[in-house]
């Protein structure tokens, strides 16, 4: 399923709100995988490209028993690198909640932009060691 949002302060509970009623209408989800975080991450990486100076932004999220993916593609020039923020930083830490919430995220870059994906999987996919963490 994918939605089209335009970049801007309304971008983020747009795609919360997509992906929320997604996620409530899917057959099934991952265990142990919580709708919380995804729509967490979501936030994050919308805010992301908003920030990052998007005027369109795409969402791609597919649904399994096994896996969630969530993908997140903008038109925005700057490249997601995690940062260190100080204590005092209101800012800085979007990327640290993405690797600590998901399994897996990458980014990969397209004319015109780049497209950030998030993957979160069920317990048999773990167990295979197939869950890599990636940048």
């Amino acid at each position: 399923m994918r939605t089209r949002l335009t970049g801007g302060a309304d971008a983020p509970k747009g795609a919360r709100a997509f992906v929320s009623r997604r996620l409530r209408e899917a057959a099934a989800l991952p265990e142990d995988v919580a709708t919380d975080d995804v729509v967490l991450v979501t936030s994050e990486l919308v805010t992301n490209s908003v920030n990052a100076g998007a005027t369109a932004i795409e969402l791609s999220l597919e649904v399994s028993a096994e896996q969630v993916e969530l993908v997140v593609t903008d038109d925005a020039d700057g490249w997601p690198a995690p940062s260190d923020p100080s204590y005092d930083d209101t800012t800085g830490r979007g990327l640290q909640i993405v690797e600590h919430l998901t399994h897996a995220w990458e980014t990969v870059r397209h004319p015109g932009g780049k497209a950030v994906t998030a993957r979160w999987f069920g317990p048999s996919v773990r167990q295979q060691g197939l869950e890599p963490r990636t940048r």
